[in-house]
């Protein structure tokens, strides 16, 4: 499984999250435009999903691909609503 490197970012702003250089768990991340902060712990937990509703909406959109162009395979779309988050990655696919 090939990994990705990304940046985290304030959900509302779109700008990287600022905080000290080798964080700890406690340590608190801010966006330096809305100051809208977390502990590292919180901020990891909130991207990490941010992450999971990408991967889940772009296999979605390939089911749904692969059954349109299918006679023989039917699919019904999940439909997830993407929930706003405090904290976002941007994940290329």
């Amino acid at each position: 499984m090939a990994t990705q490197e990304v940046t985290i970012k304030c959900g509302s702003c779109k700008v990287p999250v600022e905080g000290p250089a080798n964080p700890q768990d406690n340590d608190r991340f801010a966006c330096p435009r809305c100051g809208r902060n977390d502990t590292l712990e919180n901020i990891m937990s909130e991207a990490q999903e941010s992450a999971m509703d990408q991967v889940e909406s772009h296999i979605d959109s390939m089911l749904t691909g692969m059954a349109r162009s299918s006679k023989m395979m039917s699919y019904k779309s999940g439909a997830r609503h993407q929930k706003q988050r405090r904290f976002i990655v941007e994940m290329k696919m």
